[in-house]
């Protein structure tokens, strides 16, 4: 097959030059016939050309492809048994970390519930002195 495309590529090779020398001799006027008709023999060939040069890389690249001697040099090792799943520990993580941020939740909200308790508390104790001291301050004037 390689020296059936090689022969066909070197027919098409001398096809092209011989079209391209006749081409460049010819007296160049476009709208004559003759010279359309070599022009349109020309591109033909050329095609025809690319065409089997395609063919032929496509054919030595086959043909090395086909030569290589291939070898198992160490079978696969395939595992005897299915990877467990993670799926069990995925959840025991995930219940800690709900556990864990619930914890710190509840204890953000309690010392912030007690901190407002007490000041609170403390602000009303403040306003009831203010007001005794107020009035025992008022008696003491009449």
């Amino acid at each position: 097959m390689a020296a059936f495309l090689t022969g066909a590529l070197e027919n098409a090779k001398n096809d092209l030059e011989a079209a391209d020398k006749e081409l460049a001799t010819t007296v160049v006027n476009e709208s004559d016939p003759a010279y359309r008709q070599l022009k349109r023999n020309a591109k033909a060939k050329e095609e025809i050309y690319i065409s089997l040069l395609k063919e032929a890389e496509q054919s030595k690249i086959r043909q090395t492809v086909e030569s290589m001697d291939l070898q198992v040099v160490t079978p696969a090792n395939l595992p005897e048994a299915p990877m467990p799943s993670k799926t069990k520990l995925y959840m025991v993580v995930g219940i800690k970390i709900t556990v864990l941020r619930l914890l710190i939740e509840t204890i953000c909200f309690f010392s912030l519930y007690l901190t407002v308790i007490f000041f609170t508390q403390r602000d009303m104790v403040l306003k009831c002195y203010v007001v005794l001291v107020k009035k025992i301050r008022s008696n003491n004037g009449e």
